[in-house]
């Protein structure tokens, strides 16, 4: 069966009354709460007449004729930047060809509909380890095939909620042009991130309280503290890999052996180490072995034996610590 992607200009007179909050019903089903913008924010844009919303727009994905996904961005002029603020799918809808084909549609649309130089997209992210974001790690993967590049420098992600502008989040921004260059200066680089947080967030909150200095505020330390960073070197680095520029570190890989295995492993370990100490103690009677060379064929056993510890054993730190702890209780028992 054919599938059949479209866009859907939610502004445009062919746009049905509920298709709105339909695709909006895609984003709530879709998006964490804790990275959810109120829809009642949403509504709010949404009511205001195009001319007036600062190059806010809002569309929906179609999959043969059914809403199926939604997305927001927001094109700044004077600066050529276009921030794409949420592209989701319904998660019963969800799959590869669909979200390539959605990042696609969108992104055409922008660099025919404007003027523009470069596409935006933040991705809060987790860089703790501390718990699994596959969502967020698919959709980098996605990004990245559609030609979006990865900002090696640290990234603050503004609040969500504006009474609490320091509950900000680390996060990674990527960066879609036709410029091929693997870096970007310093200048340009800044020049996005305050586009981003006083075009974007800044004017996005500005209809909902009266005083957002402190918002304002926190802000405005960021690019300060970029700015000092930056200073360092002369250009950001635009490769797309997370992991080689520190922003991530590699997750660790869970061993290959099971706790009873490692404590047979330990064992076997310890009575090749009886049995070539013993064997060596041999050689050196009845061959006459020196003791530097004794010591040195018993150090080449150990070497081996740790390569082989090795191999099975795909994280050498995680490797080592389970490695000790059993020595350390089977001596205790001694």
């Amino acid at each position: 069966m054919k599938v059949r992607f479209e866009l859907l200009d939610l502004d445009a007179p062919v746009a049905k009354v509920g298709e709105f909050e339909r695709a909006l019903m895609c984003y709530v089903r879709s998006t964490a709460a804790s990275e959810r913008t109120d829809t009642r924010e949403i509504a709010h844009w949404r009511d205001v007449i195009v001319t007036e919303r600062g190059g806010i727009r809002f569309y929906a994905l179609k999959i043969n004729g059914e809403i199926a996904g939604y997305a927001q961005y927001r094109y700044v002029s004077k600066s050529q930047v276009a921030i794409i603020d949420y592209l989701c799918i319904e998660p019963q809808r969800e799959s590869n060809a669909s979200y390539f084909t959605f990042i696609e549609l969108i992104c055409s649309l922008i660099e025919k509909s404007y003027e523009v130089l470069y596409i935006i997209s933040e991705i809060n992210f987790n860089l703790d380890n501390q718990s699994k974001d596959e969502a967020n790690r698919y959709w980098l993967r996605v990004l990245e095939l559609a030609g979006f590049k990865v900002a090696q420098t640290q990234y603050l992600l503004p609040s969500l909620i504006i009474d609490i502008p320091s509950d900000n989040r680390t996060g990674v921004l990527l960066i879609r042009s036709n410029d091929k260059s693997s870096q970007m200066s310093n200048k340009t680089y800044l020049s996005i991130l305050g586009c981003i947080y006083f075009d974007h967030y800044i004017a996005w909150y500005k209809p909902f309280r009266k005083d957002i200095s402190q918002y304002y505020s926190v802000l405005k330390k960021e690019i300060e503290r970029a700015s000092s960073k930056l200073k360092k070197d002369n250009y950001v680095k635009l490769n797309g890999s997370l992991k080689h520029s520190g922003l991530v570190s590699p997750q660790q890989i869970e061993p290959s052996f099971s706790g009873k295995a490692i404590y047979v492993l330990i064992t076997f370990g310890l009575l090749f180490i009886v049995a070539s100490s013993a064997g060596i103690s041999i050689l050196s009677v009845y061959v006459g072995l020196g003791p530097s060379t004794a010591i040195l064929i018993f150090l080449i056993s150990m070497f081996i034996f740790a390569g082989l510890i090795a191999i099975f054993m795909p994280s050498r730190l995680e490797a080592l610590k389970l490695l000790i702890k059993p020595v350390l209780k089977l001596f205790s028992g001694l």
